[in-house]
C-alpha cells in the first residue's frame, strides 16, 4: 500500500524527480503553468457567455425600438412639447400680468425693486427672450422630429440665435451695473430716549399701523377714502418688496439709569455716500405710549427709492432689575429671546404674551413662583395661590 503524498516533497519523490533546489523550481513551474492553463480554459467560456450576452441584448433592444420605442418616444416627446408649451404660456402671462400691473407699482415687487424704472423694460424684453427663444426652439423641433418635417429653414435658426445673444449680453451688462451699487456698505445709528415708565413694567408689543408717507396718503386718498380708519399693517403685505425687509431686535442691560431705543440704519451703494444716502431714505416707526413701547414690522423705503440692502438693527437697552412683557408677535422679531419657551416656564402655554427681567447676565425669564412647582427628593410641592398642597410620591 502506498502512502498518500502530502507534501511537494513526497510528491516530487513519486515522481523520481531529484529532491535539490533544482528539482523543487522545475515542479513548482510546472505547477504554475498548469495552473494558468486551467484558467484560460475556465475563463474563455464566461467571455464567450459575456459577449453574446450584450450582443443578444443589443440585437432585441434594437427591435423593442423599432416596436414599442416607437410609441414611448413619441409619449415622452408630447410630454417634453407640452411642458415647454406651458413654460412659454405662464411667461406669456407673466408679460402681461406685468403690462396691467403698471410700470410704476411693479418696481416696488423684488426684483424689480432694485433696477431703475428706465432699466425695468430693458430687462422685461431681454428676459423675456432669453427664455422664449429657448422654449420656442424645444416646441419646434419636437414637432419636427414627431411628425418628421422641417421646423424652420437655418437662417431663420441663426437669427433667432443671434437675438438670444444680445438678449443674454445685455442681461449680464444690466446685471453686472446693477451689482456695482451693492460696492459699499455704510451705516448710522440714532438714539431715542425712551421715558421712564409709570408702573415700572415696560409692555412691547408690535405695531399694526400701516405706515404712510404724504404721497403715499395722497396716492390713497387717505381722507376722504379711511377718514376716522385705521390701515392696517399686515405681515403678507411685504412679501413681494425686498428680502431681509424686517427688522431684527436685541434687549441689553443699560448702564444708565433710563432705557433708550439705539436704531442702527445700514444699506450698500456704489461708494460710501451713496449707500449712506440709501439708509438715510429710509424711515421706521416706532411709538412709546407711557409704559407701552410699539415696533414696526419692517423698515420702509421713501417713495421711488431703490432696495439697496437697507436693514435695521433694534437694541433697547434696559437698566438692571427692569421688568419687560412682551407679547407674542414679536417673537419672530426678537434676537436670542424666545417667548415659547419662557411661557412654558411658566406653565402658560396659552398666554398671549411672556414676562422678562433684566438680570445682571442679561434678560431672563421672570417666572411666576405661584405658578410653578418647586419639587424636591421626597415630598413634592405644589404651591398654588394661598393655598399648600403636600403630594406624597
Amino acid at each position: 500500500m502506498i502512502p498518500k503524498a502530502v507534501t511537494r516533497a513526497d510528491r516530487m519523490a513519486m515522481k523520481g524527480e531529484k529532491l535539490n533546489l533544482q528539482g523543487f523550481k522545475k515542479n513548482f513551474e510546472e505547477e504554475m503553468t498548469s495552473v494558468q492553463n486551467n484558467l484560460k480554459h475556465e475563463t474563455r467560456p464566461f467571455i464567450y457567455k459575456s459577449r453574446d450576452f450584450v450582443s443578444d441584448f443589443f440585437h432585441y433592444f434594437g427591435i423593442f425600438l423599432k416596436g414599442s420605442g416607437k410609441i414611448l418616444t413619441k409619449i415622452l416627446g408630447a410630454a417634453i412639447l407640452l411642458s415647454a408649451f406651458g413654460w412659454l404660456v405662464a411667461l406669456i402671462i407673466f408679460v402681461i400680468a406685468f403690462l396691467v400691473y403698471g410700470n410704476n407699482d411693479i418696481l416696488n415687487v423684488f426684483p424689480f425693486s432694485i433696477v431703475n424704472y428706465q432699466t425695468t423694460t430693458i430687462f422685461l424684453i431681454c428676459g423675456f427672450l432669453m427664455l422664449a427663444i429657448p422654449l420656442l426652439t424645444i416646441i419646434l423641433l419636437t414637432i419636427s422630429a414627431l411628425f418628421k418635417n422641417q421646423p424652420f429653414s437655418r437662417s431663420t435658426g441663426y437669427t433667432l440665435l443671434a437675438i438670444w445673444g444680445v438678449a443674454l449680453c445685455t442681461v449680464i451688462y444690466y446685471t453686472a451695473k446693477v451689482t456695482a451699487d451693492f460696492r459699499v456698505s455704510a451705516s448710522f445709528r440714532k438714539n431715542i430716549s425712551i421715558a421712564p415708565s409709570s408702573i415700572g413694567t415696560y409692555y412691547l408689543k408690535l405695531n399694526d399701523i400701516k405706515y404712510l408717507s404724504g404721497q403715499d396718503s395722497v396716492r390713497f386718498r387717505v381722507k376722504d377714502r379711511f377718514n376716522d380708519m385705521i390701515i392696517l399693517d399686515s405681515e403678507d403685505d411685504d412679501d413681494f418688496e425686498a428680502p431681509g425687509n424686517s427688522i431684527l431686535i436685541d434687549i441689553e442691560k443699560s448702564d444708565v439709569s433710563a432705557p433708550v431705543l439705539i436704531q442702527s440704519f445700514s444699506a450698500r451703494g456704489p461708494n460710501y455716500e451713496d449707500a449712506l444716502t440709501h439708509a438715510r431714505n429710509t424711515n421706521y416707526l416706532f411709538i412709546q405710549q407711557d409704559s407701552v413701547l410699539k415696533f414696526s414690522r419692517t423698515l420702509e423705503r421713501q417713495a421711488d427709492k431703490l432696495w439697496r440692502n437697507q436693514e435695521l438693527h433694534l437694541t433697547l437697552k434696559v437698566p438692571l432689575n427692569t421688568k419687560l412683557v412682551i407679547e407674542d408677535e414679536l417673537d419672530p422679531y426678537l434676537n436670542n429671546i424666545s417667548i415659547h419657551e419662557c411661557k412654558e416656564n411658566n406653565k402658560q402655554e396659552d398666554a398671549s404674551y411672556a414676562a422678562f427681567i433684566m438680570t445682571a447676565d442679561g434678560l431672563q425669564c421672570k417666572v411666576d413662583t405661584q405658578m410653578v412647582a418647586p419639587t424636591s427628593k421626597k415630598d413634592s410641592l405644589i404651591i398654588k395661590k394661598d393655598s399648600l398642597i403636600i403630594k406624597k410620591p
